[in-house]
C-alpha cells in the first residue's frame, strides 16, 4: 500500500498542494481540487493566483514537485502511457522521441485508418503500390481522392509503411 504524499505545488507555495497519487487541493478551502480533461484528454485544474487563473496538467504539476524542475526542451512522460495516472512513480522526464517511442511502444499512435483524416486504409494503399508504374501520381491520386504528395509519401515509405 503507497503512502500518499503531499508538497506546495511550484510557485503557488501556500496555496495549492499536489500529491504523488496526483491529486491537487486548494489549501484555502481544503479541498480536492476536481480535474477536468483537456482537448487530448490529459487531466488538467484550474489554479488561481492574485485573481488570474492558470490551467495545468496535473503530470506537470506532480512531477515539477516531486521529480524537479523540468530539464530545457523536455517534457513529462507518462511510463504506461496512461495520461491518467499521474502518480509519481508513473511519470518520467523526456525528450519528444521519448514520447513518440512511448506512444508507438503502447500503441497509442494515430496512423493510418486510426488517424482522424484518413481517406485510405491497408487494401487502397497495397492497390496504389500495386499500381505503380501503370499509373502516374496524379491520376493514382484522382483515383483514391488524395494528393499527389500523399502518392509519393506512400511510395517513398514515409506514410503507410507499416502495411505490407
Amino acid at each position: 500500500m503507497m503512502i500518499e504524499e503531499w508538497k506546495a505545488v511550484p510557485d503557488f507555495e501556500g496555496l495549492y498542494e499536489v500529491s504523488s497519487c496526483g491529486r491537487v487541493r486548494g489549501l484555502k478551502r481544503g479541498k480536492i481540487l476536481i480535474p477536468t480533461p483537456d482537448q487530448r484528454g490529459r487531466v488538467c485544474v484550474f489554479l488561481c493566483r492574485n485573481c488570474k487563473k492558470y490551467t495545468f496538467r496535473i503530470s506537470v504539476l506532480v512531477a515539477r514537485a516531486f521529480i524537479g524542475p523540468k530539464p530545457e526542451k523536455m517534457g513529462v512522460c507518462h511510463n504506461d502511457g496512461n495520461h491518467s495516472n499521474n502518480h509519481v512513480s508513473n511519470l518520467r522526464y523526456g525528450t519528444q522521441k521519448d514520447n513518440m517511442d512511448d506512444r508507438e511502444r503502447h500503441g497509442n499512435t494515430s496512423r493510418g485508418v486510426g488517424h482522424p483524416t484518413a481517406k485510405l486504409n491497408p487494401d487502397k494503399v497495397r492497390k496504389i503500390r500495386e499500381l505503380r508504374g501503370v499509373k502516374n501520381t496524379r491520376e493514382l491520386a484522382e483515383m483514391f481522392g488524395v494528393r499527389k504528395q500523399s502518392i509519393d509519401a506512400i511510395y517513398n515509405g514515409i506514410s503507410w509503411r507499416h502495411v505490407t
